[in-house]
């Protein structure tokens, strides 16, 4: 909603909007943590289904927190060896599904 014609709502505007909305068609809204775990998935999947590294590395970050500090350094040698990256993203995305399926 927020930005779309003909209202031109920012998030600012568009979010106590949005919460009525759900509110009144009794829909609960994600809890923050669960809201990370399903976008930090959506970039995993990317990351797995090959997309251009230019397409998701701006949102990597996502997936980072919860990994141990050698992801960040297979990240750094993704150009040369993404095969250790690519197994950190398979282990984010088998604990996030773990932590969504608990929802």
């Amino acid at each position: 909603m927020a930005g779309e014609p003909p209202a031109r709502l920012d998030s600012r505007e568009a979010c106590p909007l949005i919460r009525r909305v759900f509110a009144e068609l009794d829909v609960p809204l994600m809890a923050e943590e669960q809201a990370e775990w399903v976008l930090g998935s959506e970039v995993a999947r990317r990351i797995l289904a090959g997309e251009n590294r230019d397409d998701w590395e701006d949102h990597v970050w996502r997936i980072l927190q919860p990994l141990p500090n050698d992801a960040r350094l297979a990240l750094n040698s993704y150009d040369d060896d993404p095969e250790p990256f690519l197994g950190y993203v398979r282990e984010y995305l088998e604990r996030a599904e773990e932590q969504l399926t608990r929802w």
